[in-house]
């Protein structure tokens, strides 16, 4: 059961619960933190969606992890991606855990890696309205969109849009309080 007072987080326990989940996938608190949230990697899917938001609640309710072949490859692939992105841009990163904004407590992000105060994307669907997602989340002006590939990689800077993170939240949290939520309770 989950109502909103139960999520809510104050600044310690945000920065508490990044630096314990920093391990991800493999943490159960991470997994336990995501299961009441939306979480960036859905928002395109709901900032876009037009109707049957109780469909797309009851998919996001199962909290169940489902990897496809791509997403194992992705996380094999991970550490060499981000040794790579260290050495083209000279950024030392380290890994970052789940991010829980105090001030919208009912969403979160989980970036690949940190490099120098920004956060670096995890490679899945809905790039953009991820990374303004993250971004609206942690604070931070910019990230780094970085996708390798075998012979060749793409590096791209994406700053902030506030304009933009503002029109997702209100279809955000329209979506958490009106169909998520009452799931959970």
């Amino acid at each position: 059961m989950c109502s909103f007072q139960k999520i809510a987080i104050t600044p310690s326990q945000s920065v508490a619960l990044e630096r314990e989940t920093r391990q991800q996938d493999t943490n159960k608190t991470w997994h336990l933190a995501r299961a009441p949230r939306l979480t960036s990697s859905v928002f395109k899917a709901i900032c876009s969606r037009r109707a049957d938001f109780d469909a797309l609640a009851v998919r996001f309710k199962d909290t169940s992890s489902k990897q496809t072949k791509a997403m194992r490859r992705g996380i094999e692939l991970e550490p060499v991606a981000a040794q790579q992105y260290s050495v083209i841009t000279g950024n030392l990163i380290s890994p970052v855990g789940f991010v829980v904004n105090p001030h919208a407590p009912h969403l979160g992000t989980s970036s690949d890696r940190r490099s120098d105060g920004s956060y670096r994307l995890k490679e899945i669907h809905a790039y953009y309205y991820q990374i303004i997602g993250q971004l609206g989340l942690t604070g931070m002006p910019w990230c780094d969109f970085f996708v390798m590939c075998a012979e060749d990689y793409l590096l791209q800077r994406i700053h902030f849009d506030v304009e933009k993170w503002c029109e997702m939240k209100d279809k955000l949290d329209m979506f958490f309080f009106n169909y998520f939520l009452p799931r959970y309770t």
